[in-house]
């Protein structure tokens, strides 16, 4: 029998695993993990878990990257693509939210124009510091000939000068007129939502409101060409309440573990899971009111949330969302200090149209006006 050399027999070649592919693994598990939390936002009620709001006002960024990584595991044929194909296929309803890619944004000369706009107390402590922004917010609404107009963060007062409820309705000609005040300073001022409209009005209605603060919602029964009434909710929602320092900390922060920083962090966080939950509770109380409304309805106003939020998602159910319908390209409507958020709003029953959706780019307020036109089927 003849002697076989054979060859031995090679140890099977071990992984190694370097600190590029260890970032690389970090990386990736946390944008998904963090994208799949953005994508829950909607459906959980912070109410009951607050934090997940949290990861739902980074949505937009949170869901690119997570595209990004899918096209990169893609081309590489790493197993991973399949998790980062099944967040992106679970958000993407939430994502096209935020866009509209139509190229068609009709008009209806034969409908209603409405406004809403939150013009952050008409510019009464000089933010702009510009003493003539009071009468460009005047012209500018004036301009667009609204026959409805729903006002967030209203002021008005009894001091001559001040008086801007009766200086718009005069101006506007808009003669029916829906007001909640929550806030009363001095025996004089007035904090809170407006609804204003040259129709006919049957029936006025608070829904809730925060004597601490001027967050409130107002529901108006208007009767739309002599034959339609409509109920429409003006809302704002509960506010953030950032103080100064807040924004500051925020604009000047820091990957560092000094006490002032961990301060600066809690003070942020606990506003806005307060934020977060006392919405939750607002939006379930309008909700709620909805579905006793002999009406088709549409709700208005300021969010003050995106829409990857359970406030979005909750109001929005079954109703129209007028950008959607009507608008085009990436909406915002948030002036202030964190840009490129939508948290105005003009969403409508599924019986009424809106066309001509509009957001107004002029820096008057920390919100800009946003219009559309609208009728009944």
């Amino acid at each position: 029998m003849p002697f076989k050399i054979t060859a031995p027999e090679q140890e099977p070649r071990k992984k190694k695993y370097t600190l590029f592919s260890f970032l690389r693994f970090i990386i990736s598990w946390s944008v998904l993990i963090s994208t799949l939390l953005a994508c829950l936002a909607p459906y959980v009620n912070p109410q009951k878990v607050w934090f997940i709001a949290l990861f739902g006002l980074g949505f937009v960024y949170l869901y690119l990257l997570n595209i990004i990584l899918l096209v990169i595991n893609i081309v590489r044929k790493r197993k991973i693509l399949f998790l980062h194909l099944m967040v992106f296929l679970f958000g993407i309803r939430v994502f096209l939210n935020h866009f509209n890619f139509s190229t068609s944004n009709p008009s209806n000369n034969d409908g209603i124009n409405l406004l809403t706009y939150n013009v952050r107390v008409f510019d009464l402590y000089n933010w702009s510091k510009n003493l003539e922004t009071k009468a460009e917010m005047f012209e500018l609404i004036k301009n667009q000939n609204p026959s409805i107009v729903c006002f967030q963060e209203f002021y008005s007062s009894t001091i001559a000068d001040y008086r801007n409820l009766d200086s718009l309705k005069q101006l506007l000609q808009l003669n029916e007129v829906h007001t909640l005040f929550p806030v009363f300073l001095y025996g004089t001022d007035y904090f809170g939502v407006v609804t204003m409209t040259n129709l006919p009005v049957i029936r006025k209605e608070t829904v809730f409101h925060n004597k601490a603060q001027s967050n409130g919602a107002i529901c108006t029964d208007v009767v739309l060409n002599d034959k339609d009434t409509v109920r429409i909710y003006n809302v704002h929602l509960q506010s953030i309440r950032f103080k100064p320092e807040d924004y500051k900390f925020i604009k000047s922060v820091e990957l560092s573990a000094d006490q002032k920083q961990i301060d600066g962090l809690e003070g942020v966080m606990t506003r806005l899971k307060k934020a977060f939950v006392l919405r939750a509770s607002q939006v379930n109380l309008i909700a709620e009111h909805i579905t006793k409304s002999p009406y088709p309805v549409m709700i208005v106003g300021d969010f003050n949330d995106t829409p990857a939020s359970y406030t979005y998602n909750k109001l929005s159910d079954k109703l129209i969302d007028a950008f959607e319908e009507s608008g085009k390209g990436l909406s915002t409507t948030y002036n202030g200090a964190f840009p490129a958020f939508r948290i105005d709003y003009i969403l409508h029953d599924k019986r009424i149209t809106s066309s001509d959706y509009r957001v107004i780019k002029k820096d008057l307020s920390d919100h800009y006006p946003v219009v559309c036109n609208i009728s009944v089927k």
